[in-house]
């Protein structure tokens, strides 16, 4: 195992390549909770960590965002899930991210984690998280197989947390005007979906003198969100609608797999400096 030059508890796993560091929490949902680089963070990083939403990025399976309050149809049966989170409202972000984790392989600079099936979810599964540090990247796939006997629905996403600077831009796609309107000391939530996604993201910070991109394999929808007044903004690589409650039919939100079919997203961060 790497050594760290950080304070960290005794529950995180530490991955290094060159100047590159990330540590993951397996008890936290598989929530990667610091990435630095020759020591600086480039996500939203607290090692402490209590909550996966307090990190750098955390999964969500087998849904992205919210249900709907009322349930959804799926194969002509209703199905209502169980509030995960807030009592008032519908379950959100699956159930990987509050999940613990077992560790499957572990290298220096990799990991592959494996998530329980929760017993909310009427579908069975198999998911697993590898996370790989390189040179100047760092690459997270997730791999979802329906286990059931019948077409399931599925949904895969990752919900990364990005610091932001006064300066700073965010173009999406590639295109140098397809820019985000990042509004600073916004008093309301932004909360909506980049759709005809290109899978590109490039983040300029000339206060950090940082410049990140980011890759996936998603290529459809992009969720973006930020809380009223916060200082990072989410950019979500998801195969879903952001939130299904939203759509007229949520059962076309999900991507149907039929029995041991695989859905796999793909997500690379680099260092562009």
């Amino acid at each position: 195992m790497a050594t760290s030059n950080y304070a960290t508890t005794d529950n995180l796993i530490h991955l290094k390549q060159g100047a590159l560091e990330a540590f993951v929490n397996p008890e936290l949902g598989g929530a990667i909770v610091g990435v630095y680089y020759n020591s600086q963070p480039i996500m939203q990083s607290n090692l402490g960590a209590t909550d996966p939403r307090k990190g750098a990025c955390f999964v969500m399976a087998p849904f992205c965002s919210w249900l709907p309050e009322q349930g959804f149809d799926w194969q002509g049966q209703h199905f209502q899930q169980a509030s995960n989170l807030l009592k008032d409202k519908p379950a959100v972000h699956g159930y990987a991210w509050q999940s613990c984790c077992d560790l499957i392989e572990q290298s220096p600079n990799s990991i592959i984690l494996s998530f329980p099936v929760h017993k909310d979810w009427p579908w069975p599964y198999k998911l697993t998280q590898q996370i790989e540090l390189n040179a100047d990247s760092i690459s997270i796939t997730l791999l979802y197989i329906n286990m059931a006997n019948n077409v399931a629905p599925a949904s895969l996403g990752l919900h990364p947390y990005f610091k932001l600077t006064k300066n700073m831009q965010i173009q999406v796609n590639n295109s140098p005007k397809a820019r985000l309107n990042i509004v600073h000391g916004n008093i309301n939530d932004e909360c909506y979906t980049v759709r005809d996604w290109d899978g590109h993201i490039a983040i300029t910070s000339p206060e950090r003198n940082m410049n990140l991109s980011a890759n996936s394999n998603s290529r459809l929808f992009l969720g973006v969100y930020r809380m009223a007044n916060a200082d990072t903004i989410c950019l979500e690589p998801i195969t879903q609608e952001l939130n299904l409650s939203h759509i007229e039919n949520p059962e076309n939100g999900f991507t149907a797999l039929e029995p041991n079919q695989s859905l796999e997203l793909k997500v690379e961060i680099k260092l562009d400096n």
